[in-house]
């Protein structure tokens, strides 16, 4: 099951995002949990510091619960296959 919770800040809040994932982290009733923010004006790198800000703020508070990834719509497309 997944939920998806959408942000209309305009301006990336880690303590506002920290909430939100700390809600969804507390949640039982499904796997996947999305948190959106369409009004957001970050770019790609912006986005992705923004994200690991936000790891770091949930690792601080005790065990992780979830893994957050980051997915900005105008990140680079790799198609490559990678071969370790």
């Amino acid at each position: 099951m997944v939920t998806v919770e959408v942000s209309l800040d305009r301006e990336l809040d880690v303590g506002r995002a920290l909430d939100v994932v700390d809600r969804i982290g507390d949640e039982t009733t499904f796997e996947i949990g999305l948190l959106l923010f369409p009004l957001s004006t970050a770019d790609r790198v912006g986005f992705e510091h923004f994200v690991s800000r936000l790891r770091e703020a949930s690792a601080a508070k005790g065990p992780v619960v979830m893994a957050l990834a980051d997915f900005h719509p105008k990140a680079e497309l790799d198609l490559s296959a990678r071969s370790d």
